[in-house]
């Protein structure tokens, strides 16, 4: 009788193991993302895409967060921008532990 739980148990943990590697998660920014404000155009712009934003930001430049950017009502710049925040699709696993700042992403480097 214990052997057959324990038989059960452990098919069970390994479905589990194999669907949090196979199921797919989806990794967001973080709301505390670093972000620059273009306070002219009331838009926000990922660092990465400051250089090629177009249109060239004016010189009424802020830095804040993602959430504060969101809470202003800005929108994103431009394309570049909007890229750079979509979501990544990887391991749900992997996806948990990024989300919850566990692992690094590619916004923390920002």
């Amino acid at each position: 009788m214990k052997q057959t739980i324990f038989i059960i148990a452990i098919g069970l943990i390994s479905i589990f193991v194999f669907l949090v590697f196979l199921l797919q998660g989806t990794t967001h920014p973080s709301l505390d993302t670093r972000i620059i404000l273009e306070r002219h155009y009331k838009t926000y712009i990922a660092p990465p895409c400051f250089e090629q934003s177009d249109p060239e930001p004016t010189h009424f430049l802020d830095e804040t967060s993602l959430k504060e950017a969101k809470a202003m009502n800005f929108d994103p710049h431009d394309a570049c921008t909007e890229e750079m925040l979509k979501g990544e699709k990887e391991a749900s696993i992997i996806s948990l532990l990024k989300n919850n700042g566990i692992l690094s992403s590619k916004w923390d480097e920002w």
